[in-house]
């Protein structure tokens, strides 16, 4: 089948729900990244976010059918994404074998920037998982915190006072441990 461009997500999972395979790889292009970070919002750790990232992506491929393409796809997806860290961090404690993505690193190529990054990774690490959560979908992704509560379950009172909670805590973790990093990210962001 030929494939055809798309405008819509929505458009592009219904054009592979009937078989466009380029219409499919398209879908799973366009939503990578957001699939890395939701997998990384819900568990705040690299490689376990890797492997729930790819799991997911394999899913998309194998339930693309099951998907109702009168509704929005983003909720769809999302779900799929944190059904799959579900069953990564189970079978990890089930004591099923995890494999550790390690991380290439050139050390010509370590900055400041880099430092900056890596701590504000580990402060966002150190958020509870519905703080990860709310932060993603608000800061990152621009949802309001009602429609982020409407895609967690939560009252939108509850979405914003965990946000505020998190950047609050973000912001003093930051400038507590590492005031002079907080600053160089801050002047180049």
């Amino acid at each position: 089948m030929q494939s055809v461009p798309y405008q819509t997500c929505e458009q592009l999972a219904a054009a592979a729900q009937d078989g466009d395979d380029g219409a499919l790889e398209r879908l799973a292009e366009r939503w990578w990244s957001r699939i890395r970070q939701w997998a990384f919002a819900e568990f705040g750790h690299r490689p376990l976010m890797e492997d729930a990232a790819q799991d997911s992506l394999v899913k998309l491929f194998e339930r693309i059918d099951r998907y109702d393409s009168g509704r929005p796809f983003a909720p769809w997806l999302r779900v799929l994404v944190r059904n799959c860290a579900r069953d990564t961090l189970r079978k990890r404690r089930e004591g099923g074998k995890m494999v550790e993505l390690s991380e290439h690193r050139d050390p010509g190529e370590r900055i400041d920037m880099q430092t900056g990054a890596s701590l504000a990774i580990a402060a966002f690490s150190s958020l509870t998982r519905r703080q990860r959560q709310v932060i993603q979908l608000c800061d990152r992704q621009g949802l309001t915190p009602k429609e982020a509560a409407g895609e967690l379950g939560i009252t939108a009172s509850t979405a914003r006072v965990t946000l505020h909670d998190s950047r609050k805590r973000l912001r003093l973790q930051m400038l507590e441990n590492h005031a002079e990093v907080f600053e160089l990210v801050r002047e180049t962001a």
